[in-house]
């Protein structure tokens, strides 16, 4: 019973901080305001109409005596103007008319119409019919007395209080006005959590936010100010890293210049070969270290064509020999660093070409988000290697795809996806080998 009310509430609550308060706000008034209208018509409003229905009864008990008192040849006119004059009715008597034969029509107020019938019932305790003209909103109460039928028109005002209406229309007035101020406060107090949490997600897409200020309630406040410290944080200590690697690579190229002038004066070719192919790999090791730490650059995100982009990294290792099929969808646009783009496409089609005789990209978007898809037709990799193949310095033994390389070349891909908020990851390629799949969020 607790999951299905908790199934129930998560998926008709709203889903946004605002709707919710407004929720939790208006929810308290609008239950106050039925039970206050429930009281009022199911108590004040009965109790006054049944009160003004028993004083017109009585009022029209009193017409009927004097009718059935009068003496033949008496007529009641002036009575009946008396009447109209102290009870504001309009009294007439139709000698000879029965009362089957008295208007009547469908009454619009069936309370006033019932609590009226119940106290001429009490009062009167003759034959008796309520009706109403509609067009006038007068009620009228036919009695059937000796000799005729005694008509009484009681205006709308005797048995109707209109302020039990206009009790009703403030009550909805004041509801929807205090809802709307609601409305526009808490509008004015969520727009900061909005805005902090949309400069949160361009931080995380890698895009520089407008400038941001916090704003709001203290505890919003708070945390836009703990998140501002937080980015610095993060941005200080990717530039330490970037640094770090940057420094240690550039220093290890002054030693190997110097090994390479002391291997040009060796006479031993044999271990002159040796060493210089030591060298070579170490030279590509620390290329691949400063590819690495300039990874996190400060080139501004740009609106971008992903497919004119993808085109042209594939035009590129065409030149190089690369057989590289090519399907893309138009016009499918998104804010992203391009240099740090095609260094990402680049590395993949680089292992691609490595062990793979052919490629087929395919550039398309479904929903929020845009993707490229490299197949190949190469061993592909086991799905245990498939996440450890984006560490660092980890690379494949030569039974799987060969170990050439630094290690760097997907770390480097997947740092790229993951700061424009996207990622990669690895999956069986139907073309036989592997498939890369890029996700980036438009």
């Amino acid at each position: 019973m607790g999951r299905m009310i908790k199934g129930f509430v998560r998926k008709f609550l709203p889903k946004t901080l605002l709707w919710r308060t407004l929720i939790i706000m208006i929810m308290p008034v609008v239950a106050v305001q039925v039970i206050s209208v429930y009281i009022f018509f199911g108590r004040h409003w009965d109790v006054m109409v049944s009160r003004l229905a028993y004083a017109v009864a009585g009022e029209v008990s009193t017409l009927v005596a004097d009718v059935e008192t009068s003496q033949p040849g008496d007529y009641p006119e002036r009575r009946f103007l008396q009447a109209a004059r102290a009870f504001d009715l309009i009294a007439s008597f139709r000698a000879g008319e029965s009362l089957s034969e008295a208007r009547q029509e469908k009454i619009g107020i069936p309370i006033v119409e019932e609590k009226l019938s119940w106290a001429m019932a009490e009062k009167v305790q003759k034959p008796f019919r309520v009706s109403v003209y509609i067009p006038d909103e007068v009620f009228e109460v036919d009695v059937a007395v000796e000799g005729g039928v005694l008509k009484v028109l009681v205006p709308k005002k005797r048995l109707f209080s209109s302020t039990g209406y206009i009790f009703i229309w403030w009550m909805m007035f004041s509801s929807v006005l205090f809802s709307a101020i609601a409305i526009v406060f808490m509008k004015n107090q969520v727009r900061p959590i909005r805005r902090l949490a949309e400069v949160a997600e361009d931080f995380g897409k890698g895009r520089e936010s407008k400038r941001f200020k916090p704003a709001g309630a203290l505890e919003v406040r708070r945390a836009s100010a703990a998140f501002l410290v937080m980015r610095e944080r993060i941005r200080r200590q990717m530039a330490q890293r970037t640094a770090l690697l940057a420094g240690v690579s550039h220093d290890l190229r002054t030693p190997l210049t110097r090994m390479k002038l002391e291997l040009a004066m060796l006479e031993d070719e044999k271990a002159k070969a040796g060493i210089a192919s030591d060298i070579d790999e170490m030279e590509h090791m620390i290329g691949g270290y400063l590819s690495f730490a300039r990874g996190e650059g400060n080139e501004a995100s740009e609106i971008t064509d992903l497919s004119v982009l993808v085109s042209e990294v594939v035009s590129d290792h065409r030149r190089l020999g690369g057989d590289i099929a090519l399907e893309t969808e138009e016009g499918i646009s998104l804010p992203l660093r391009s240099g740090k783009i095609r260094r990402c496409l680049g590395n993949l089609l680089s292992n691609t070409g490595k062990y793979a005789s052919h490629a087929w990209v395919s550039v398309r978007r479904d929903g929020g988000m845009a993707f490229v898809v490299v197949d190949d037709d190469g061993p592909g990799i086991g799905e245990d290697a498939r996440e450890k193949v984006f560490q660092p310095f980890w690379r494949l033994g030569e039974n799987d795809r060969g170990d050439e390389g630094v290690g760097l070349g997907l770390t480097i891909a997947r740092d790229i996806a993951r700061s424009h908020g996207g990622d990669i990851s690895l999956t069986h390629s139907p073309r036989g080998g592997l498939r890369v799949l890029l996700r980036l969020p438009l």
